[in-house]
C-alpha cells in the first residue's frame, strides 16, 4: 500500500466506478468516474481490491464487450493505487459483516477490504449512501 502523508483519507473504489469510466452509453457517469479516478490516482488516496479488479474485468469484457487486452491495460493504469489482497482474515470479517448487517457476501467483502485498508469512504452505487459500516462511509458519486 502506498504511504500516505499527513491526514489524507483513503478512498476505496468499487468496481462499478471502474466500469463506468469506460461506459460510453452513460457519458455523465463515465466523465464523473474518470475525474474521480484521476483525482485518486494523483493524490495517492485511492484503494481497490483484487475482488474489484476481477469484477471489472468480468463486467467490462462481458457487458461493455471490451477486448481482454484493453481491460488488462486499464488494470495497469490503476497499478499505482493501493491494492488490498484478499486474505482469510478479510474473508472472515466479511462473513461476520454479512451475518451482522444482512449484506450480501460480495458487498460485505468490499466493506471488509476497505476497512482493512483504513479507508474512510467507499465510492459505490451499490449500497445506501451515507451509511457507515466498520468505519467506512458509503458515498454514491453519481447521486
Amino acid at each position: 500500500m502506498r504511504p500516505m502523508s499527513g491526514n489524507q483519507q483513503r478512498t476505496f473504489i468499487d468496481s462499478n466506478i471502474l466500469v463506468y469510466a469506460f461506459d460510453d452509453s452513460a457519458p455523465v457517469k463515465r466523465d464523473r468516474s474518470r475525474a474521480l479516478l484521476q483525482d485518486l490516482l494523483n493524490s495517492g488516496r485511492g484503494v481497490l481490491s483484487t475482488q474489484v479488479l476481477q469484477e471489472f474485468v468480468a463486467v467490462a469484457t462481458r457487458k461493455l464487450r471490451m477486448p481482454p487486452l484493453t481491460a488488462k491495460a486499464a488494470l495497469q493504469l490503476w497499478s499505482s493505487l493501493g491494492l488490498v489482497l484478499l486474505t482469510a482474515p478479510i474473508i472472515d470479517t466479511a462473513i461476520d459483516e454479512m451475518v451482522l448487517s444482512g449484506l450480501s457476501f460480495w458487498d460485505s467483502l468490499i466493506i471488509a477490504a476497505a476497512a482493512s485498508a483504513h479507508c474512510t469512504q467507499l465510492l459505490t452505487e451499490d449500497l445506501q449512501p451515507g451509511q457507515t459500516i466498520r468505519g467506512v462511509t458509503v458515498r454514491n458519486p453519481f447521486a
